[in-house]
């Protein structure tokens, strides 16, 4: 298992926007977010192994900000994606989230399920 504490997203309501031209692009506030909670969870996986976590995962996230709180979990995991915690989403069979005391921080666990 694979644990990480994190900043939390922001919402996926501030995550993407559309230009004037109809083109999609990531807003300041989620690229700031990105790159902050990527180098924190590059440096929480010094001494870990490096290779990604292959076949079906459970993923389960604790965030600290009462709210909606699908609207937080795309951004988060679109970045352990984008680190290489896991080839892609899809390999998520089972997500469990909830609100917890992490104040401004979420934190995340990842398993490989077992048969």
């Amino acid at each position: 298992m694979l644990t990480f504490t994190l900043p939390e997203p922001p919402s996926v309501n501030r995550y993407k926007r559309v230009s004037a031209n109809g083109a999609l692009y990531s807003t300041k506030k989620y690229r700031a977010w990105k790159k902050a909670a990527g180098w924190e969870l590059l440096a929480q996986r010094l001494g870990m192994p490096k290779k990604e976590l292959a076949g079906d995962l459970l993923v389960e996230i604790v965030f600290a900000r009462k709210g909606d709180i699908d609207n937080r979990i795309k951004p988060l995991l679109d970045l352990l994606q984008d680190i290489g915690v896991y080839a892609n989403d899809e390999q998520i069979t089972k997500l469990v989230a909830t609100f917890g005391e992490i104040a401004g921080r979420c934190r995340v666990s990842i398993s490989e399920i077992t048969s």
